[in-house]
């Protein structure tokens, strides 16, 4: 949530719904229940608004943001036992990065740490492997099935195992001379050792 006010990602991220109940009656809103009749939501209504909106309410204290059910105890539980066992993008495609805002908004230092032992356990190796090994498979299957964090990883060690193989084969793009040593007023020695082949300043 806190990777810039323009990425893409974490407008998308912030549109996950979440649960919230509204400390106040909520006037004209009534139509975010659906089985509210009125035209005003009455206080202590529950239900579910995207992820920046729940936390912008909830910094007024109109509503009191709750957790959706697969960030549940019972659901960590499962989770840490089985993380390999579980369709997390079923859940959410935004799964670690709205996990990761409740549990700073909750202060749920538990939520937190699941975050972070899910991601970097047994899943994190098994993503990177793939990644590492893939070749030029068709990994569609495989793809579909990680949520938006773990499709990250899988394309960062997709492109860094090519970029290997690129170096291992000689194709790897040729080393050059920085931008800001181009054009500067001074003399740039482009030999080994420094001897020969130097510019002269014109301004001296």
């Amino acid at each position: 949530m806190d990777r810039g006010y323009f990425s893409v990602d974490a407008i998308l991220a912030a549109e996950d719904r979440v649960p919230v109940v509204f400390n106040t009656m909520a006037a004209s809103l009534g139509f975010l229940d659906p089985a509210c009749k009125d035209e005003d939501l009455p206080a202590r209504s529950r239900v579910e608004l995207p992820l920046w909106l729940a936390l912008a309410l909830q910094a007024k204290n109109m509503v009191r943001v709750e957790l959706p059910r697969h960030y549940s105890a019972r659901f960590r539980e499962d989770l840490l036992a089985g993380p390999d066992a579980v369709d997390i993008r079923e859940r959410s495609a935004f799964f670690y990065e709205t996990g990761t805002a409740l549990a700073r908004v909750k202060r749920d230092d538990h939520l937190q740490r699941t975050m972070r032992m899910v991601f970097a356990g047994p899943r994190f190796r098994h993503i990177l492997d793939a990644s590492l090994n893939s070749g030029g498979d068709d990994m569609t299957d495989f793809l579909q099935d990680l949520p938006h964090a773990e499709r990250a990883l899988f394309h960062a060690g997709s492109q860094g195992s090519k970029a290997q193989e690129a170096y291992k084969k000689g194709t790897h793009a040729q080393l050059g001379i920085a931008e800001v040593l181009k054009g500067g007023s001074a003399p740039v020695d482009r030999t080994v050792g420094g001897q020969g082949g130097k510019e002269s300043n014109p301004s001296l």
